[in-house]
């Protein structure tokens, strides 16, 4: 039997086994992931609900490609790079697949949580000027949202309708090495930042509620589609339409460090099996198969917290004291 169809009872819950390391596409709000591999090869293909693959645009003849330089633990072979030109202001960018109708953030109804790993080069020649992550912004910038690095490393967030409302953070990205970089943002109100699954702050926040009525696609590695370039690497993206919670998103650096292979793919359904505040699911890393379920009473720990016990179990914390819990060796498990 494929490893696609195999399912695996676990006391007389049956759960489906995942034969990939990436995640089923629409687990937990997940509307684009892009690992930027399938396990084998490097790739464009979009893994989350919204489906398709992003396109690589070309910027003065420069153009967003795959690079092996990545971070081993997240079980991935490549990353995507985004270079400028010439050092310049200008370089390529990713347009993400049916997404000028998604995430516009125009109303205290919707939500959004950005996830992804950055290995930053620093700021360019004009270094007075942000770097774009993502971004809905046109060529004029002057009616939609970013996600930037500014040229002091601190994150920033800009929806701008006529003029901008930026708030920024007040720590900053390290060049040269993988960071862990997150957003998650309510319409109604200010955005939150994480570096390396850390909440780092506002510095300054400029916000009120205009409309943003722009329907450009979701941009990522430059601001508005054509200047101000990432000018950097890029890896284990994710976009959600819901706000992960601080104890979700630290865990998606501490349990790789745990778990080989456990990129955002494989964490997402780890964050359905805790949602569903009970159950088993069994999932594969790329190395073996997991039977994993929901756990509470966790204590001496912390929320985004990932250990392995004396026994062999591993456990992630997402909340106080509840997370999810894999026990190799109290775990019975029959293949039919």
């Amino acid at each position: 039997m494929k490893m696609n169809q195999m399912q695996v009872r676990v006391f007389g819950v049956v759960a489906v086994a995942v034969a990939s390391w990436l995640a089923a596409p629409c687990d937990a709000g997940m509307v684009y992931y892009l690992p930027f591999d399938n396990g084998s090869s490097s790739t464009l293909t979009n893994y989350g609900s919204a489906g398709g693959g992003a396109t690589a645009v070309t910027v003065n003849s420069v153009t967003p490609a795959a690079s092996t330089n990545v971070i081993a633990n997240l079980g991935g072979a490549y990353s995507e790079n985004f270079p400028m030109a010439g050092g310049n202001q200008s370089g390529g960018r990713l347009d993400l697949p049916d997404s000028t109708n998604r995430f516009r953030m125009t109303d205290a109804g919707q939500y959004l949580t950005f996830v992804g790993w950055l290995k930053w080069n620093g700021p360019d020649a004009h270094a007075d000027l942000r770097q774009g992550i993502i971004s809905t912004l046109p060529g004029a910038q002057n009616n939609g949202w970013c996600f930037s690095v500014l040229s002091d490393g601190r994150l920033q967030t800009s929806l701008t309708a006529g003029s901008r409302n930026s708030t920024n953070t007040t720590l900053v990205v390290s060049t040269s090495a993988w960071t862990h970089v997150a957003l998650t943002y309510a319409a109604a109100g200010d955005p939150s930042f994480y570096i390396n699954g850390t909440n780092v702050g506002l510095n300054q926040s400029y916000y009120n509620a205009k409309a943003v009525t722009n329907y450009n696609p979701l941009e990522i590695g430059n601001v508005d589609g054509t200047y101000l370039p990432i000018n950097g690497k890029l890896d284990d993206v994710a976009l959600f339409d819901t706000i992960l919670s601080a104890g979700k998103v630290r865990a998606l650096v501490t349990a790789p460090g745990v778990v080989s292979g456990f990129n955002v793919g494989v964490m997402n359904q780890l964050f359905s099996l805790y949602d569903a505040a009970g159950g088993s699911t069994t999932i594969t890393n790329g190395i073996k198969r997991q039977t994993w379920s929901y756990a509470t009473n966790l204590t001496s720990h912390v929320a985004g917290d990932s250990w392995t016990n004396t026994t062999g179990g591993i456990f992630i914390q997402f909340g106080s004291n509840t997370g999810v819990k894999h026990l190799p060796r109290g775990t019975m498990m029959c293949v039919d």
